[in-house]
């Protein structure tokens, strides 16, 4: 079950640090800059279109941050939909650390959907496919995994394209 996107909501991210962070941020501003786009952190969602106060998201964020041990995510390709979200990015291979910590947020938040795509988005909107299939061939990601050590809470106002996270948990260390 997909359930309708709520326009402004929270949703929780994992974000790569150090150099990883840099390239990727670098190749999503290059993008928007190509595509007259959208600039965003970058980003793997862990759950999203979540509609709780930030209070109660915090707690149960810091609780399930508590119980994951800092983990690989593994990018498998670039890859590209017709979808304003989904538009242009790298998937990302799901793990067992990356199930896991699905299922701990799944205790806490039931209506999350039960599909689930990660990826690291490299550009929003609505881009051709002929050009998001050309640049496909073209965008060589030097980055092959980063390690997750801490997980975030991130405000989104998908109505002004506006993402701000506003807390950060340490993963068990």
């Amino acid at each position: 079950m997909i359930s309708k996107r709520i326009p402004k909501a929270y949703s929780i991210w994992l974000i790569p640090n150090g150099e990883n962070y840099i390239i990727l941020k670098n190749t999503i501003i290059e993008l928007s800059h190509i595509f007259k786009g959208i600039k965003f952190v970058p980003h793997v969602t862990v759950v999203s279109n979540l509609d709780y106060s930030e209070k109660f998201l915090s707690r149960k964020v810091e609780i399930i941050a508590k119980q994951v041990e800092p983990f690989n995510i593994e990018f498998n390709k670039i890859d590209y939909y017709n979808e304003f979200f989904q538009s242009f990015f790298i998937s990302v291979k799901i793990n067992d650390d990356l199930a896991n910590i699905r299922k701990f947020a799944k205790s806490y938040f039931s209506k999350m959907d039960e599909e689930y795509n990660p990826h690291l988005s490299l550009a929003y909107g609505n881009i051709e496919s002929k050009i998001k299939k050309k640049l496909k061939r073209e965008i060589y990601c030097p980055i092959k995994s980063f390690k997750a050590t801490e997980l975030y809470l991130a405000y989104n106002d998908e109505v002004n394209f506006k993402w701000e996270v506003v807390n950060k948990f340490p993963l068990k260390q």
